[in-house]
């Protein structure tokens, strides 16, 4: 009787070692609002924790749902990622399930994904792999820049090209407000300036030649994009999962409209260390208007100009709170790039919590006599614990932590509640609107933190 009930307890333990094998992070996804030029795709990341070799055998899904697997074969300490793209048959609501199976799993594991589509289409498009992109898949777009009010042409309206938070293109209108730019698949941002008219969108480059019409607004004012396809098609992509830091391989250097970087300066030593918690909203709000992608510009900037000495910490809210990269010493500037760079939004607002998590990072590598700040990076207030989070903001400050508050296109309500909630902690709001000047503002409300 005891051998069997020692054989039973060494069974069951088992069976849990190998069930632990394997996680999956994460296990749902909320698309939220879902237009045009989101990403209709997730990545699931797939963790190996166990010694020995494990494998993914299959996913199972509905046929609005295609997948790709970057390996069935997960080698021990490592990570493998399913990429789960949804394709919307019809506007409206969805929710789908689908089951992973593996081989350290008893059971398949579920994954949801779900939201609301303002769009349909007719064809599968088949997910984007995770492969390199081939020589000669650039796309040719022609933009042609209208003053909206006047219904009249550019002429030299200068366009700049952003793809994951870096400038990638730069070209200037002809006489008659036309630019052609040759770019890769995938998700782009760009931004369009002539004198005080200034607009910036968001759009899918996609297998197939794209005519797009910008009307330009003054600054402050939003400016319009209109896609003249033939035909509406779904977007595709493909980004870098991991590995490199390069944006693009070798063997697919762009044309001539390819920009190249000039080093910034560093803060001088007038400025004290810097120990920089950025708290950043990924909620669905985030992904619309190109608030994100200016997101991604300021930090990027900003990382350029900080030293090795100072630090950087990078946690996320919407409906949880995930810390995804910090450094205690000498700043790897590459590292926390690629973190920036794959920033996703999806979900709903968590609230205070985030912001008492955000305070604990910042007192746990705060640097004496330095400058210790949280940068909220949102555009709209907390939907929960608004009042928690203004006592928060005077407890950490009361503690030598600055707040300030990056505000991504918000709007009157939200500018008013975290314009309070900064000045508690004893920092600022800045109000971030578009690329212009989206980096220079981040920079130097970290001077005027820093300053000695």
């Amino acid at each position: 009787m005891e051998s069997r009930l020692i054989a039973l307890i060494f069974f069951v333990l088992s069976g849990l070692q190998a069930g632990a094998q394997l996680t999956a992070f994460p296990t749902k996804h909320d698309f939220g609002l879902l237009l045009r030029a989101d990403a209709n795709w997730v990545d699931v990341e797939i963790i190996n924790n166990d010694p020995k070799e494990a494998f993914i055998f299959r996913v199972e899904a509905s046929n609005s749902v295609s997948i790709q697997i970057s390996s069935k074969k997960v080698l021990p300490d490592s990570s493998v990622y399913i990429r789960i793209q949804y394709t919307p048959k019809i506007s409206g609501h969805f929710r789908e399930e689908l089951k992973m199976y593996a081989s350290s799993w008893q059971q398949p594991k579920s994954f949801v994904i779900s939201g609301e589509s303002t769009y349909a289409v007719d064809l599968l498009m088949p997910c984007p792999d995770f492969s390199n992109l081939p020589g000669g898949t650039h796309r040719k777009i022609q933009i042609s820049v209208f003053d909206q009010v006047k219904n009249t042409r550019f002429a030299e309206a200068n366009a700049i090209v952003y793809r994951d938070g870096r400038k990638y293109a730069e070209a200037i209108s002809d006489q008659n407000g036309e630019i052609q730019f040759d770019l890769l698949p995938g998700r782009h941002f760009i931004s369009f300036v002539n004198g005080p008219y200034y607009s910036d969108t968001t759009l899918y480059i996609h297998g197939f030649n794209q005519h797009i019409q910008v009307n330009m607004n003054q600054v402050g004012l939003v400016g319009q994009i209109d896609c003249v396809d033939d035909e509406e098609i779904s977007p595709m992509s493909n980004p870098v999962i991991s590995g490199s830091n390069e944006i693009y391989p070798d063997e697919v250097q762009a044309p001539s409209t390819i920009i190249d970087y000039e080093d910034r300066k560093q803060l001088s030593r007038e400025f004290r260390p810097s120990n920089v918690v950025f708290l950043v909203d990924v909620s669905n709000s985030m992904k619309h208007e190109g608030r994100l992608e200016l997101l991604k510009i300021a930090m990027i900037e900003l990382l350029e100009v900080l030293r090795p000495t100072d630090r950087f910490t990078l946690i996320c809210y919407a409906a949880e709170t995930r810390v995804l990269i910090e450094t205690r010493a000498q700043l790897d500037k590459a590292a926390c790039v690629e973190v920036i760079q794959n920033l996703t939004a999806g979900g709903g607002t968590e609230g205070a919590n985030a912001l008492d998590n955000a305070g604990l990072k910042a007192l746990q590598h705060a640097i004496e006599d330095g400058n210790n700040q949280i940068i909220i990076a949102t555009d709209g207030a907390f939907n929960e614990g608004a009042a928690l989070a203004k006592k928060l903001a005077v407890k950490y400050h009361r503690k030598g932590v600055v707040i300030s508050v990056l505000g991504i296109k918000c709007g009157k309500f939200a500018t008013s509640e975290m314009s309070d909630l900064a000045m508690l902690g004893g920092g600022r709001f800045v109000a971030i609107n578009n690329s212009l000047d989206a980096g220079e503002k981040l920079v130097d409300e970290i001077k005027v933190s820093s300053r000695n």
